[in-house]
């Protein structure tokens, strides 16, 4: 995963802004983001350096919680492809 990050520029394309619900000391963060991977080195094939396609559209859920001391934590950041 690493060697992916490294070795690849990502752009991403908000499709669905973030909605959030907020529930109490719990937010829910729902949107929808396409991700279009491209490697910095031209000699090297995307396939190489990544077990992922070269774009992917996804819905995204993130659900942060407030700590006793107000901080938001990331308790969970799931996808779900969509394309």
């Amino acid at each position: 995963m690493a060697m992916t990050f490294a070795s690849a520029n990502h752009h991403i394309t908000i499709k669905k802004s973030p909605e959030v619900t907020m529930l109490g000391d719990t937010a829910l963060v729902e949107y929808v983001y396409t991700i279009l991977k491209s490697t910095i080195d031209p000699t090297i094939s995307l396939a190489e350096v990544s077990f992922m396609q070269q774009e992917t559209t996804a819905d995204y859920l993130d659900v942060l919680i407030r700590d006793n001391e107000g901080n938001w934590r990331i308790r969970l950041h799931k996808w779900a492809v969509i394309d």
